[in-house]
């Protein structure tokens, strides 16, 4: 028994190093794979860092500056040192890029190498563990005597094998009949949604075009239907979903727009949506909040979005972040004297900063305020202006007669003073001088964002441009074919709302008039309800019983097909043993079979157990849910109701009538034509 265990213990060893030697090569070719993923993603230029994109970006930006022929001889050398110390910088950024790749390399390489050794390391101890098991060997027996047997061997393993398949059978039809009562029970869930699902577009889009009217006023009905059909029309053409037009158009309307107006808007502010990623929500808010702080018409505001989108495109800012910032500090600007443009050339000019949208509307209004009412503010205030040599009263008239343009001067009277940071502590305190030094010390980026909305012919249709590339992608063809589909819905769905509301009209009355006649007959009802939850309660337990009864045949199936596995294997091994004279590595390898097979049937055995106790709970909680759901009480209760009305009607019929007459009458007049 020591010599079978020691054998045996080898051969498992042996299996165990093949499988070492397995995951070890794996492991040394995946850090060989990684080692030319790396190199060829080097040596055809994929390879990059984010702060070496950013270096080529603005040498690009650079060069494109100072390639511009419009540029004054002194607008050329500034954009030629832009140049020249972009170049720098990208130099710099290579240098780290190349030793940041040489570090990965080299770490690579290494695991590599620890990889090849620990591979030639189990490759070594499986060639003595092997070495070893040959040389305890046993000879071959001669097989002369055992013929006999292997018929019956034979005949035996085909038994075996045809009980496996019939337990296997069992099993596949319990689960058949498991899948069979599942969908019993939902089947009427699964009805009911489904003529859910042929109204819900059209509720949904009720429900958005009656926020639509409450602020729009309509002449005529057809005038309201020719909006609903607009509207629709426009999300097959725009990729966005009607809910987010019917949004913007009901954010139009709450902002006095004139409702001829309201489609031409509905249409801009939604290209708007998807060049800016905005929702409809969004963007007509942002339309409506643009249109209303400056006071623009529709064509206007389109040019501002053009400016916007301009300068999302030539710097690092987010058209969004910059529509948040002129919506926030907007009406400060345009009493300032600051453009639409001008503002967001401001509000970019921060973001490109790194500043967030929220503290850049805060620091901008404070900048802006202060500024537009020097002459009302405090002696350290007057006192800094003197020191820039700056008076409020002239500067008041500076900003009225060019508010940019002094807004320009200031900033750099501000840098050029001695102590920037103490300056404008003096003029705006603490609390917004940090951000507005970072204006102070980024001039340029805003001289570049002014120049960039200074001629309106340069970004004319910009926003068109970017919402014409957006609208090109998959994404959105996919919404827009949503949209169709939707739009389909839609229409069938409204052809179905007025009947289906005036069946619901139809119904109160009855159903008031059933109320009171349960009231005035109490036994009827209680005769009626008790038939009926009878019924349905029978009628659900036994699905849920046969439900739960497969749970329980489960684990007896599954112990079945365990045990017709084991003496199947073991005929198999018995067949193998007779033909190759087995040696006593294959009579242990047949005993290891045997215990897993053992084993194997532990769990299923304890899972009928505790199947059989929970059967009853699991009954009860399937019945209950449902019972819950009012579907079931619908399908399985008009029967029982039939039956229910049936046993009592006959007894009461006298009064039941007398009293149903005059509920009867009302609905031959409601619907004369159905009737007859």
């Amino acid at each position: 028994m020591a010599e079978l265990g020691s054998r045996q213990a080898g051969i498992k060893q042996l299996e165990s190093l093949r499988q070492q030697a397995i995951e070890a090569g794996k492991a040394w070719q995946e850090a060989q794979d990684k080692i030319r993923q790396l190199q060829q993603a080097k040596a055809s230029g994929q390879w990059s860092t984010p702060a070496l994109d950013k270096a080529r970006a603005r040498v690009a930006a650079a060069e494109a500056r100072a390639a511009d022929p419009a540029l004054s001889e002194k607008a050329r050398a500034r954009a030629e040192a832009a140049l020249a110390k972009a170049r720098e910088s990208l130099a710099a950024q290579q240098a780290k890029a190349d030793a940041r790749y040489q570090a990965q390399l080299d770490a690579l390489i290494a695991k590599a190498g620890k990889a090849k050794s620990a591979l030639d390391a189990v490759k070594a101890s499986l060639a003595q563990q092997t070495a070893e098991l040959q040389k305890s060997g046993v000879a071959a027996a001669k097989l002369g005597a055992e013929s006999a047997r292997l018929g019956s061997q034979l005949e035996k393993l085909r038994e075996r094998t045809e009980a496996l398949t019939r337990a296997q059978q069992a099993q596949a039809k319990n689960l058949e009949q498991r899948s069979a009562y599942r969908a019993q029970m939902m089947d009427a869930v699964a009805l009911g949604g489904a003529l859910y699902g042929l109204v819900k577009p059209a509720v949904q889009f009720e429900s958005v075009m009656a926020d639509v009217k409450k602020v729009v006023d309509f002449d005529t009905p057809q005038q309201f239907a020719q909006m609903s059909k607009d509207i629709l029309e426009l999300s097959t053409r725009i990729p966005m979903a009607a809910d987010g037009i019917g949004a913007i158009v009901a954010a139009a309307g709450q902002a006095g727009i004139a409702r001829h107006e309201l489609v031409r808007f509905a249409e801009d502010a939604a290209k708007m949506g998807v060049a800016f990623d905005l929702s409809g929500e969004q963007a007509g808010a942002a339309m409506t909040g643009l249109r209303t702080i400056f006071a623009l018409t529709q064509d206007e505001v389109v040019r501002l979005g053009d400016a916007i989108n301009h300068l999302s495109n030539n710097m690092d800012a987010r058209a969004a972040d910059m529509l948040n910032i002129a919506n926030r500090a907007g009406s400060t600007a345009k009493l300032f004297g600051l453009s639409g443009a001008q503002l967001n050339a401001l509000g970019a000019t921060f973001l490109a900063l790194k500043t967030p949208p929220e503290v850049a509307a805060t620091g901008i209004n404070a900048l802006l305020l202060k500024l537009a009412t020097a002459d009302k503010q405090g002696g350290k205030f007057q006192q800094a202006l003197a020191q820039l040599g700056l008076s409020a009263k002239e500067l008041k008239k500076d900003i009225a007669r060019d508010a940019q343009g002094t807004l320009i001067n200031f900033l750099e009277a501000v840098k050029g003073a001695p102590d920037v940071m103490g300056t404008l502590s003096d003029l705006f305190g603490a609390e917004y001088s940090d951000d507005i030094a970072k204006l102070v010390g980024s001039l340029d980026t805003y001289r570049q964002a002014i120049g960039l909305v200074a001629d309106e012919t340069a970004y004319a249709g910009s926003m068109q441009k970017e919402y014409e590339a957006r609208a090109a992608t998959t994404a959105n063809n996919l919404q827009l074919l949503k949209n169709q589909i939707s739009r389909l819905g839609i229409t069938i769905g409204n052809a179905l709302l007025p009947p289906l509301n005036s069946l619901l009209g139809a119904l109160m009355a009855p159903i008031g008039a059933l109320a009171q006649l349960a009231e005035r007959f109490p036994v009827v009802t209680q005769v009626v309800v008790g038939a009926t939850a009878a019924v349905v309660g029978f009628k659900v337990a036994s699905i849920a019983l046969g439900y739960a009864w497969t749970f329980v045949k489960g684990p007896f199936l599954a112990a079945n097909t365990a045990i017709a596995s084991v003496r199947a294997g073991l005929a198999l091994l018995q067949v193998q043993a007779q033909g190759a004279a087995a040696s006593s590595g294959l009579l242990a390898l047949a005993w290891s079979r045997l215990k897993i097979g053992a084993l194997g049937l532990i769990t299923p055995i304890k899972s009928a157990a505790m199947a059989f106790w929970s059967m009853l709970p699991a009954i009860g909680a399937t019945t209950a849910a449902l019972l819950a759901n009012p579907i079931t009480w619908i399908v399985a209760g008009i029967g029982a109701a039939v039956a229910g009305l049936a046993l009592v009607i006959r007894k009461y019929w006298d009064p039941i009538a007398a009293y149903l007459g005059g509920i009867v009458q009302p609905l031959f007049c409601k619907f004369p034509v159905g009737w007859s």
